[in-house]
């Protein structure tokens, strides 16, 4: 029987903001200069054609320090005008994701889903800033590393990818969502077998978890009943863990054929 191949590859509306500048459009992975005040947060817009992992780098930038009161700090918004994130120190009234000290090296976020994007920066009260200036000029530049995984939405098996036997499969363990919470992805695909024989699948470029005694990465194979087949306990069929590539593959005796789903 031919072995089917499978690869799997990881790889602000504000509430403390005084003034809205006019919004100004950032092309990717073009330097763009602006100009802001102080107490003001300036809104940017981003389009993504697909979702990915966002970097954003500013120089030139004069922060305030002033971490009693009103400080600097960048937000992401959605189209929906909601955060896509916020860090530790946020809240859900101020959902800021960075801080911003100075200059960045990067700033690093997921998008998971393409559309349009609103980055804000807030520049705070004037501690800080050289006497009599109130105005500021610096530059953003934003890249998006792009993440196209073609058989999303997956994440459950009554929506699971249909794929072929002898097929490879490039995809990436990435949710579809309008937010940055991309990890703890689940795919399902679909196959159907003629006939009953030793189903063999093989995964490369696996990056592995490793935390056993917590929640740890594992190959699931289910029948046309959503049954898991093998398994380690009731509790956790589980078919084979996956701590590495696979470049052997891993064998699933079937004694007959149908629909399974990987």
């Amino acid at each position: 029987m031919k072995n089917n191949t499978i690869i799997l590859k990881l790889l602000l509306t504000l509430a403390l903001p005084i003034l809205i500048h006019a919004q100004t459009v950032l092309p990717l992975g073009q330097t763009v200069s602006l100009t802001q005040d102080m107490s003001t947060t300036l809104r940017t817009e981003i389009n993504l054609t697909s979702p990915g992992q966002l970097t954003i780098y500013v120089k030139n930038w004069e922060s305030t320090y002033n971490w009693d009161t009103d400080y600097d700090r960048i937000y992401i918004y959605n189209s929906a005008d909601t955060a896509i994130a916020y860090n530790q120190f946020a809240s859900e009234s101020d959902p800021f994701l960075f801080h911003m000290i100075g200059d960045s090296a990067y700033l690093v976020t997921n998008i998971g889903q393409e559309g349009t994007y609103y980055i804000d920066f807030h520049s705070g009260n004037d501690w800080g800033w050289p006497e009599g200036k109130t105005t500021q000029n610096y530059t953003v530049k934003v890249t998006s590393l792009p993440v196209d995984d073609l058989y999303e939405t997956n994440d459950k098996l009554a929506g699971a990818a249909t794929i072929a036997l002898n097929q490879t499969v490039t995809a990436y363990q990435w949710k579809r969502t309008p937010t940055s919470s991309v990890k703890n992805d689940e795919d399902y695909y679909k196959i159907v077998l003629p006939s009953p024989g030793i189903l063999n699948v093989k995964i490369s470029d696996w990056l592995s978890v490793y935390n056993w005694g917590i929640d740890y990465d594992r190959f699931y194979i289910y029948n046309d009943q959503a049954e898991a087949i093998g398994g380690y306990s009731a509790e956790n069929p589980y078919f084979a863990a996956m701590f590495q590539d696979t470049p052997d593959g891993i064998n699933i005796n079937l004694t007959s054929g149908g629909i399974y789903y990987l």
